[in-house]
């Protein structure tokens, strides 16, 4: 029976696997994520599983995620047709860094000292 990784290594992990999602979501999925976004939705999250390592375009979660974490940032629909495609994908690109750096640190942040 394998142990399971240290918890450093599991938030760097989860950090990776995000990551790699988002970027493949707007990269080598691009067609398929501007299809699913649909701009009568007014509010949108990108955000990734880290545990599965893939993405998902859905309606920000019902629940609030504790305090000291942020929740995937709604906003997929900044005014797209104000500006060119690649603009639109940067900042979507910021807001999903944002959130994996927050999701890293919260993770890190409740490691015990011999984690760390």
């Amino acid at each position: 029976m394998d142990s399971p990784p240290p918890p450093d290594v599991e938030v760097y992990d989860h950090f990776f696997r995000g990551r790699h999602a988002l970027i493949e979501a707007l990269t080598t999925d691009l067609d398929e994520f501007l299809e699913i976004c649909d701009p009568e939705k007014e509010c949108l999250c990108l955000s990734a599983d880290g545990n599965k390592m893939s993405w998902d375009l859905t309606s920000p979660p019902p629940h609030l995620p504790p305090p000291d974490l942020h929740g995937p940032v709604p906003g997929v629909f900044f005014k797209r047709e104000d500006m060119p495609l690649s603009e639109w994908l940067l900042k979507i690109a910021l807001q999903c860094d944002t959130w994996l750096n927050s999701v890293a640190s919260h993770r890190g942040a409740h490691l015990d000292t011999s984690a760390r």
